[in-house]
């Protein structure tokens, strides 16, 4: 009798591994955190690795800023390759207020400090999600009270590019110097897209992170559709060579400075776009109180597959607590005001109403017909 021996399938190993990264579930593309891994949990797990991600800045540029340093120090904690490039300020300020890594068990402890105890017969019931999944399978967790220094960027890959050194300098169109820059940057670096024959041999294989902010300000150029037509060009070209890099790419734009017509094409040039509305200097409706501002996902992320994923809900809000930037679901507490009536009962008058019981009760005074 001939004997039956069954070898198992996929042993062999296939596929990128990079630190930091991992595999979509939904598609199978290569993932990276943006830092927020409430916001990775938003984007389907991550960032696929060669897209472009558009932050649409707050009025402020404050929260904007906050995600892009998350974006920044989560590469340093990968050791990730760093680009930081900047038209309005110095990049070594922004390097400076990177937050300091911390621990998955003092997340945990900061996450159960602030539950309310309930009675038991209640436990069992369930319960409305409020906050969109805050812990990262693959990422980090950063506390933003307190700040890297400069001896733990010392051994990173940071690199930056200071525009503003280049005004003295006969640069004619300075979007179109910005992407040579990046180009030599993953040339320069061996960023480029593994071949096959790579694909066995990580150790040389590692993932730019490409972040610019403020783009397409004044800084930039004049607020015309000449501007916003270079901007669009940059777009374009910027997604075609992160398809062809190991690259990542958060961009933040002040698209209060643009019309609807303009900020819907850069959209379109992106792989995703999440807008931030931020509540400071204007009057915040008090269903909004626990929040700063709110959060719309104006693209999702639809690459390898005919459907984008698709959160539970596109409702969000976000909250900047002590240690952490926090996004939230929006649940509109109850109407319990003490102005509140339900529609349909009218408002009893209270100069038709007198004291008549002895129980202190209420009776509507009528005109008695005898």
């Amino acid at each position: 009798m001939k004997k039956v021996t069954f070898t198992k399938k996929g042993t062999k190993k296939s596929g990128i591994s990079i630190p930091g990264t991992q595999p979509s579930t939904n598609n199978g593309l290569l993932l990276t955190s943006t830092g927020i891994p409430s916001l990775d949990a938003l984007l389907g797990g991550g960032l696929p690795v060669g897209t472009v991600l558009l932050i649409e800045e707050d009025h402020t540029n404050r929260f904007a800023r906050i995600v892009s340093k998350y974006f920044l120090a989560e590469g340093t904690a990968c050791h990730h390759g760093i680009y930081l490039i900047t038209r309005n300020e110095k990049p070594q300020k922004i390097l400076s207020q990177l937050p300091m890594p911390t621990t998955m068990e003092k997340v945990s402890r900061e996450a159960g400090s602030g539950e309310m105890n309930i009675a038991i017969r209640y436990h069992d019931l369930p319960k409305a999600q409020k906050s969109v999944a805050d812990v990262s399978r693959y990422g980090h967790h950063f506390d933003l009270s307190k700040t890297m220094d400069a001896l733990q960027l010392a051994d990173k890959e940071v690199h930056s590019l200071n525009l503003l050194e280049t005004i003295d300098k006969e640069i004619k169109d300075i979007f179109r110097y910005t992407l040579q820059q990046i180009k030599i940057k993953i040339d320069t670096n061996n960023y480029a897209a593994p071949s096959d024959t790579d694909v066995g041999n990580e150790k040389n294989l590692n993932i730019l992170r490409v972040a610019i902010t403020n783009f397409g300000s004044p800084m930039w150029g004049e607020n015309n559709s000449e501007t916003a037509q270079k901007i669009n060009k940059f777009l374009f070209c910027l997604r075609a060579l992160a398809r062809q890099s190991l690259m990542v790419c958060c961009i933040t734009i002040p698209t209060d400075l643009y019309t609807s017509t303009q900020v819907e094409t850069f959209r379109q040039l992106c792989d995703c776009s999440v807008e931030l509305q931020s509540f400071e200097g204007k009057k915040k409706n008090p269903l909004y109180k626990q929040y700063h501002g709110l959060l719309n996902m104006r693209k999702l992320l639809c690459l390898n597959s005919l459907l984008p994923y698709v959160p539970e809900t596109l409702d969000f809000a976000f909250e900047l607590k002590k240690t952490k930037f926090v996004i939230e679901y929006l649940h509109l507490p109850p109407d319990v005001s003490d102005t509140a009536s339900r529609q349909g009962v009218e408002e009893i008058d209270t100069n038709k109403v007198s004291k008549s019981s002895p129980c202190g009760g209420t009776t509507l005074k009528k005109d008695l017909d005898f």
